[in-house]
């Protein structure tokens, strides 16, 4: 629900956005549509589309949910390598943790997708999850040795332990699914 935590993180995300009333938003891989709905309340009109149909019957499931929510009637199952719009139909085009789901070939494609439905001056916005570099190297040989001293000091001073971070944070799931890192 709004201001749950979820919605937290989409304020701190977008805090230097300045989100305009009636902007057009297009917001690719909206899953259950968080981010459609907070940019609905900010006045805007948006359209969340999602190659999973299990993430749009979601998102249309809690639209139902939302009171008085106006501008976010549209939520589609939908490619992004093959949006179904016009040229320069989009004040901003969202893409959060969609990147790293498509393989480098398939990303030009929708790439280029996302800027021909893009108008000029147009606002592309995408987050990734961290990278390779981070993955195989600053967590492995920094983020997660500093964890266990951490761990390991704060046991001799206090005598208690508590559980560290994971030598790699991926598991079997995150890298069949994350063929960009």
């Amino acid at each position: 629900s709004y201001g749950s935590e979820e919605f937290e993180r989409l304020h701190e995300l977008f805090k230097d956005v300045k989100i305009k009333k009636n902007m057009n938003i297009l917001d690719v891989g909206c899953g259950r549509g968080d981010a459609a709905f907070y940019f609905a309340r900010r006045g805007a009109n948006v359209v969340g589309i999602d190659y999973a149909k299990a993430g749009i019957l979601l998102a249309k499931k809690a639209l139902v949910k939302q009171k008085n929510l106006k501008g976010t009637e549209n939520f589609e199952t939908m490619d992004a390598k093959e949006l179904k719009f016009k040229k320069n139909s989009f004040d901003m085009v969202v893409c959060i943790d969609v990147f790293e789901h498509l393989y480098p070939e398939e990303l030009d494609v929708a790439a280029a997708e996302m800027h021909r439905v893009l108008k000029p001056k147009g606002i592309l916005f995408v987050q990734t999850e961290p990278n390779k570099i981070y993955l195989n190297f600053t967590h492995k040989f920094y983020i997660y040795p500093m964890s266990q001293m951490l761990i390991t000091f704060n046991k001799l001073i206090t005598g208690k332990t508590f559980a560290g971070l994971p030598k790699d944070p991926r598991n079997d799931v995150h890298k069949v699914q994350h063929v960009n890192e």
